[in-house]
């Protein structure tokens, strides 16, 4: 760690960031006092490991990146959604405010949005339809829940694409290993509506709608996970043997 670091450190529900300033200490924006503040480094750390953002080349030097942090000091206002300690810490490296925390919330609150309203949907329709024509109920669930598993399958990928976006000022090794996470996350995800697809044809009735819709969820989530840590151990044993 150095002067001018992008410090985290994981709680339970959520990561607490900082920008380190020298001589052991931490300038951050706190929630519990509401604004911009100076710490010691073992005071943010609060007995948990700390870990250092790697950013690319194109972030600012360090005296650039303490001259923000330092010229908020005990003025910029807390505030969850708009302002929070991550976006305060991705500010003071880049310029500009992010945090990947609300974003990926909103993306996964949006997935859940999706899959549930589908599998409600899909629920109704083929219940309907079975009241129209019981002996095709089966099969009528078994195509419904297929179409359900479309959704939910793009659903999921446009998720994963969000929560592993490209950002240009990230390091070169994390940029890469996102961008096979998103790949295999539109695997998995098309590979699982195929799956549940067909599984829901040989169940049929209301069995066949839970699986086709959960399936490319399930998938895609596994896919894009493995294919991202797969490509970042990759790079990372390749930089460590050079």
């Amino acid at each position: 760690m150095a002067r001018g670091d992008h410090l985290y450190v994981y709680y339970p529900a959520y990561t607490h960031h900082g920008i380190e300033s020298g001589d052991g200490k931490v300038i951050h924006l706190s929630q519990k006092y509401g604004t911009v503040t100076e710490i010691t480094l073992e005071k943010f750390a609060a007995g948990r490991l700390i870990y250092k953002k790697d950013y690319h080349s194109k972030c600012d030097v360090p005296e650039k990146v303490i001259e923000r942090a330092k010229s908020l000091l005990y003025r910029e206002k807390y505030c969850l959604f708009t302002n929070n300690c991550e976006h305060f810490a991705y500010w003071c490296k880049t310029g500009k405010k992010k945090s990947e925390q609300i974003n990926n919330q909103v993306a996964l609150t949006a997935g859940v949005a999706v899959q549930a309203s589908t599998l409600l949907a899909v629920k109704l329709a083929s219940k309907t339809a079975s009241q129209l024509a019981v002996k095709i109920a089966g099969k009528t669930a078994a195509g419904m829940a297929g179409a359900g598993g479309l959704i939910t399958s793009l659903a999921t990928d446009a998720v994963i694409s969000q929560m592993l976006e490209d950002d240009e000022f990230l390091h070169q090794t994390e940029r890469n290993a996102r961008e096979a996470g998103r790949w295999g996350a539109t695997v998995g995800s098309t590979l699982g509506g195929i799956a549940g697809t067909a599984a829901a044809a040989i169940i049929g009735g209301s069995g066949a709608i839970a699986v086709a819709v959960t399936a490319p969820v399930i998938f895609g989530v596994a896919t894009a996970a493995a294919f991202y840590n797969w490509k970042k151990e990759d790079e990372l044993s390749i930089e460590f043997y050079e």
